[in-house]
């Protein structure tokens, strides 16, 4: 699992990681990334980020049924986007290589 658990997304440790040390304890944080269904890659992405990110509450915007959870994507405080574009208002706080982190504009 050590060795192979990232080889889809071999960066996406390294961005979780930079999220973290760009967010504190008690942020609520959103993930997107390429596959936004639930059993191609969502799971793992939200499941690997909420490992990375303890201490934070990562909001899933997806249910194992694929049915989306917008209300989660609005009350995230930020939006973790890794391999994708976001088209929303939204302040950059980091990037980095295929990532970056976002906070909405209310």
């Amino acid at each position: 699992m050590a060795r192979y658990s990232d080889r889809v997304w071999p960066d996406y440790p390294l961005f979780l990681e930079g999220v973290r040390e760009h967010t504190k304890p008690g942020d609520t944080i959103a993930v997107i990334v390429p596959t936004m269904q639930w059993d191609t890659g969502y799971s793992y992405a939200y499941y690997r980020a909420s490992y990375f990110l303890t201490g934070r509450e990562v909001l899933p915007l997806m249910r194992p049924d694929n049915v989306r959870l917008p209300q989660n994507f609005r009350g995230a405080k930020f939006i973790a986007v890794f391999g994708v574009g976001l088209r929303a208002p939204a302040d950059v706080v980091w990037r980095s290589g295929r990532g970056a982190l976002l906070r909405l504009r209310r």
